[in-house]
This record gives C-alpha cells, sequence and structure tokens, in this order.
C-alpha cells in the first residue's frame, strides 16, 4: 500500500485498518460494501496528490457505498483515522479524472473566495485609511480655525485700543488747543482725523 499508493508508512497503516474494519462490518452483515485492497490504494494514490484526507476518502472509498449505508461506513473511517469525514451526498465520478476535475473546480472556487477575501479585507483597509486620512484633515482644518480665531480676536482688540488711542489723542488735542482760534482748530482737527483714519 505504501509503494503503490505513494504515501507515508503511518497513512498507509490507518488505510489498512480501515479496511480491515469494513471487511469485519460486512462479516458480521452490519453492511452489504466491501472495501477492496484497490479501493485503499486509490484512496492512497488520492491524498498522494495533496487531495485532502477526508475528499480521498469520499471520492475512494464513500463513494461506492449504497447510500444506506454511507453513515456507518463514513463512521468506521472516522474512528479509525480520527479524521471528520463529510460527504456530499449522491456525488459519485465515473474516474479519477471526473474527480480530479471537480476538486479542481472546488479548488479554482476556493481561491476566488480567498481572493474575493482578500480583495474585501484590502478595500476595508483602504477605507480604513481613508477614514484616517479625513479625521487627520479635519483634525488640521479644526486647528487652523482655532488659530485663525485667536488671531482674529488680537487684530480686533488692537484695533480697538487704537481706536481708544485716537480718541484719547483728539481729546488731548482739544484741551490743548482750546485757545487757538476756531478755524485754526478744525483745520488741524480734519488733518488729525484723516491721520487717525489712515
Amino acid at each position: 500500500m505504501e509503494q503503490q499508493g505513494g504515501v507515508e508508512k503511518s497513512v498507509a497503516q490507518s488505510l489498512v485498518m480501515v479496511g480491515h474494519e469494513i471487511r469485519s462490518a460486512k462479516k458480521k452483515q452490519l453492511i452489504t460494501y466491501t472495501c477492496s485492497t484497490r479501493d485503499l490504494i486509490y484512496c492512497a494514490s488520492l491524498m498522494s496528490l495533496s487531495i485532502p484526507k477526508a475528499l480521498s476518502f469520499e471520492m475512494s472509498i464513500l463513494n461506492k457505498v449504497p447510500n444506506e449505508e454511507r453513515e456507518a461506513v463514513q463512521k468506521i473511517i472516522e474512528l479509525v483515522t480520527g479524521e471528520k469525514i463529510k460527504t456530499s451526498e449522491g456525488k459519485t465520478f465515473k474516474s479519477i479524472e471526473e474527480m480530479l476535475k471537480d476538486y479542481s473546480k472546488l479548488d479554482k472556487e476556493l481561491q476566488t473566495m480567498k481572493s474575493d477575501t482578500s480583495d474585501l479585507r484590502d478595500a476595508l483597509n483602504l477605507k480604513g485609511q481613508e477614514a484616517d486620512q479625513l479625521q487627520k484633515e479635519t483634525m488640521l482644518a479644526k486647528k487652523l480655525a482655532n488659530e485663525l480665531s485667536v488671531q482674529l480676536k488680537k487684530e480686533l482688540e488692537s484695533h480697538a485700543a487704537t481706536k481708544e488711542k485716537a480718541k484719547n489723542l483728539i481729546k488731548t488735542f482739544e484741551s490743548l488747543t482750546e485757545d487757538i482760534p476756531e478755524d485754526e482748530k478744525k483745520e488741524t482737527m480734519v488733518k488729525v482725523e484723516s491721520i487717525v483714519k489712515e
């Protein structure tokens, strides 16, 4: 089995035990299916092609078992190998090539699903990066708005202070020019006001 099936010794021994237990169940008339050496070699050959154990058992052995006995044979395989076997009910194959095509198709679907999952993960990651960038830009905009607000407040305060100084200058000028004739006073006042407005 090890040489013909191309599998490790432990796997070959496990297959031999599966065959022995299935034949034992047949002798006890619990099932009608007989597991041949050819079936076991077929199973080993599938495993050597890196086909998962569960699928190899399904294609080489369970595929040939009558529907009403599949669960019993499946339990025997599970007990002997410790491998959980999930069958595709009603699926039979006429040849290894047909089974490999089906397996290849399933493998391509799995790869597509993995690729789609990867693309979705990348898209979500990109959306996350865009959200991070938007958050950074929002924080920067808030910071700039605060800085402009502070600067505007300072300028308004400075403008108010300048206006107050101008009023005080005019009052000082008026008090200093009390003794000057009114027409000269007006002319000088116009000049001072124009300077203050600039």
